[in-house]
C-alpha cells in the first residue's frame, strides 16, 4: 500500500508541473503577442511617412519626369526622416540602387530588399531584422508603371526596451500568482487523497463479507478450503491457508 504522503507527492508533482507548463505557455504567447503588436503599431505609424513621400514623389512622376530627375526629393526625405525612430529614408530605382537619401553616404549604394513581406493590401512591404525595421512602398508613374520604391529604415531599439519593461512587470506581477496556484494545487490533491482514503476505509468496514461456499476444492482433512479473514487496525485483509 502506497503511503498517502508519497501518493500526494507524486500526483501533486504531476499536476503542479502541468499547471506550471500551462502558465509558462500562456506567458510565452502573451510575449509574442506584445512583440507583434508593437511592430504593427510602428508599421502603422511609419506607413504614414511612406505614403507622404510616395505622394510627393508620384506628383512629379505624373508630370512626365523621370524618377532620377526629381531633385527636390532630397529635401522631402530629410524632413520626413525627422519622424520618431526613423534612421533614414531612401528612394530606390527599379534595380534597388539608391537615387536619393536622407543620409548622403548611402547615395549610389544598393539596398538589400531580401526578406520583405507584403501586407494584406499589397501597398506596403516590411521586414523586421534584429532591431531594424524596413518599410517599403512602390512608386508608379503616370502610366501605371512601377519605377522604384520608397524605403524607410526605422530603429526598433526603443520598442524592444519597452517590451523588456513590459515583460519584467508581467513576470513580477504573475510570479506570486503562480506560486499561489501551485500551492493551492498541492493542497487540493492532498485533501482529495486523504478524503478519498477515508471514504474507502469506511466502505470497507461497513461492507458485509460473503459466506464461504462449501465443497470448494482445497487441502485439509474435510476437503474444504477454510479462509480466515483477519482485519488489522488499518482495515487491511490477510488470508491464511489451513
Amino acid at each position: 500500500m502506497i503511503d498517502d504522503r508519497v501518493l500526494v507527492a507524486r500526483v501533486g508533482g504531476v499536476i503542479a508541473a502541468t499547471v506550471a507548463l500551462a502558465i509558462a505557455l500562456a506567458l510565452l504567447l502573451a510575449f509574442l503577442k506584445f512583440d507583434q503588436r508593437f511592430v504593427d503599431v510602428t508599421v502603422a505609424r511609419l506607413g504614414l511617412v511612406v505614403e507622404e513621400v510616395r505622394r510627393q514623389s508620384e506628383t512629379g512622376l505624373a508630370l512626365g519626369l523621370e524618377l532620377a530627375e526629381l531633385e527636390d526629393l532630397t529635401g522631402v526625405l530629410q524632413r520626413a526622416a525627422g519622424a520618431r525612430d526613423v534612421l533614414h529614408i531612401d528612394i530606390l530605382d527599379d534595380q534597388g540602387a539608391v537615387l536619393f537619401s536622407s543620409a548622403p553616404a548611402r547615395l549610389g549604394s544598393r539596398a538589400d530588399l531580401g526578406g520583405l513581406v507584403a501586407d494584406a493590401g499589397g501597398r506596403l512591404s516590411r521586414r523586421a531584422r534584429d532591431h531594424e525595421l524596413l518599410l517599403t512602398g512602390r512608386l508608379g508613374n503616370g502610366f501605371g508603371q512601377m519605377v522604384g520604391d520608397v524605403a524607410v529604415y526605422a530603429d526598433l531599439t526603443p520598442q524592444h526596451q519597452a517590451l523588456a519593461g513590459v515583460r519584467r512587470e508581467l513576470l513580477s506581477s504573475t510570479a506570486p500568482l503562480v506560486v499561489f496556484a501551485l500551492l493551492l494545487t498541492l493542497l487540493a490533491v492532498f485533501l482529495t487523497v486523504r478524503l478519498s482514503g477515508r471514504a474507502d476505509s469506511g466502505r470497507d468496514q461497513s461492507r458485509p463479507w460473503p459466506p464461504l461456499s462449501p465443497g470448494q476444492p482445497g487441502r485439509g482433512g474435510g476437503g474444504r478450503l477454510v479462509v480466515r479473514v483477519v482485519r488489522d487496525k488499518l482495515g487491511g485483509q490477510r488470508k491464511s491457508w489451513s
